[in-house]
């Protein structure tokens, strides 16, 4: 797999590390640690596409395969991935999606509404969920990577 996934989780420590209690960088924090997340299923479903590790056309487009929505309802209905990736993906994506798109201070509306801001130790929480996440996915054998691409890119048929 490429390292992308791994350089944006870096990003997101590298934030944390120097953010204090900067609202900001604290959500700029939780996005790179969604996003890493991401990008590490999707060099996980390239990887198995394309069967290649290095950036090939094929490992390319197989990259860009997924679908935001799509994986988190495919990972969520996986009784195999639904725990170790499904919940935490939605959770992260959830998070992202306030951080990146909300105007609120704190993605809880009762505790935004007191003035609270998201803090250092929520954000760092997300992160470790990342973490912990994308260290499931590299521990992966080539059998658990082609059934979590399956699971990822074929759509379900009735």
């Amino acid at each position: 797999m490429t390292d992308l996934h791994r350089d944006t989780l870096r990003v997101a420590e590298t934030l944390l590390t120097f953010a204090k209690e900067d609202g900001f960088v604290l959500r700029r924090a939780v996005s790179s640690a969604y996003y890493a997340l991401f990008q590490g299923l999707c060099a996980v479903v390239a990887e198995s596409m394309s069967r290649s590790t290095s950036v090939t056309s094929e490992y390319r487009r197989a990259f860009r395969a997924l679908d935001h929505r799509q994986c988190r309802n495919s990972l969520n209905q996986s009784a195999e991935f639904k725990n170790d990736l499904g919940v935490p993906f939605a959770e992260l994506q959830d998070i992202r999606q306030w951080a990146d798109y909300s105007v609120t201070p704190h993605p809880d509306d009762l505790i935004a509404r007191t003035g609270a801001s998201f803090n250092h130790g929520q954000a760092h929480f997300y992160y470790r969920k990342a973490h912990i996440a994308i260290y499931y996915l590299d521990g992966l054998d080539l059998a658990q990577k082609a059934r979590l691409m399956v699971t990822l890119v074929v759509k379900e048929r009735s």
